[in-house]
């Protein structure tokens, strides 16, 4: 399992990604908390089981929503927590929150003085749609949290190198003004695009500070036995989980 070195320096939060754990030619890995993409519910819940003993929370205590590549951003307050969002904030102990991903970009979010913590799912659709800004403002409006003290980790993804797709997909992202993403394909008609420099882009525009933004570097697509990659594995294939939990003690 993975963790951010920004953030594994607070005492009060545990945050981890997971990865297939060398899950060879099986789609779903040796290990997979997502139950909407065909995997079997027995592996599936023996996956939660062993989570949230590491994490030491009873398994309803661990939120993974469904995600559907929009923008909504989830306050959970309990653990009766339901619905369709792509990015989750709390501020409840012992409620761990996370997102699902294969390739598309998860960011962790943790803000200290307000002890409030964040996950969110930002395929190309979303960071276009600015899914990052928008959590950030939620959690400014609903918890009085000052982004210049969010610290922000973005996980393992889809790397520029890899994500190739075509012009529209360019295009929307050039309307919503961000700058430097864009690479040369080898491809007629192609375009490389840098959703980890997007993102990181959206979190500074509102508001988070550069250093305080953490960027894995690792590619999902990359690396097919480490990580699940959607379009290197298909859509019925597992997913990463990147997950975020507020304990009671201090700072």
């Amino acid at each position: 399992m993975l963790r951010f070195e920004s953030l594994d320096s607070f005492r009060n939060i545990s945050h981890f990604i997971t990865t297939r754990s060398g899950g060879g030619t099986d789609p779903y890995g040796a290990f997979n908390l997502c139950d909407y993409t065909g995997d079997d519910p027995e592996h599936i819940e023996r996956c939660r089981s062993v989570m949230c003993g590491i994490l030491n929370i009873p398994e309803d205590h661990l939120i993974l929503p469904r995600q559907v590549h929009k923008t909504d951003v989830g306050i959970v307050e309990d653990v009766d927590f339901e619905g369709e969002y792509d990015a989750l904030l709390t501020d409840k102990a012992g409620i761990c929150i996370g997102v699902s991903t294969a390739d598309c970009v998860p960011i962790l979010l943790y803000c200290p003085e307000k002890r409030v913590v964040g996950a969110v799912h930002a395929g190309w659709r979303g960071t276009v749609g600015r899914i990052a800004m928008k959590a950030i403002r939620k959690m400014a409006e609903h918890y009085g949290c000052d982004p210049g003290e969010i610290l922000a980790g973005i996980g393992p993804s889809i790397s520029a190198k890899a994500f190739e797709t075509g012009p529209e997909v360019a295009e929307a992202f050039r309307k919503e003004g961000f700058t430097g993403i864009y690479h040369a394909s080898p491809k007629p008609g192609k375009i490389h695009l840098d959703l980890w420099e997007a993102n990181r882009q959206d979190l500074v525009l509102a508001g988070v500070r550069p250093e305080s933004i953490e960027i894995s570097g690792l590619c999902t697509w990359s690396d097919p036995d480490r990580f699940f990659s959607a379009r290197r594995h298909g859509v019925s294939s597992g997913r990463i989980a990147s997950v975020i939990l507020i304990h009671d003690q201090a700072d």
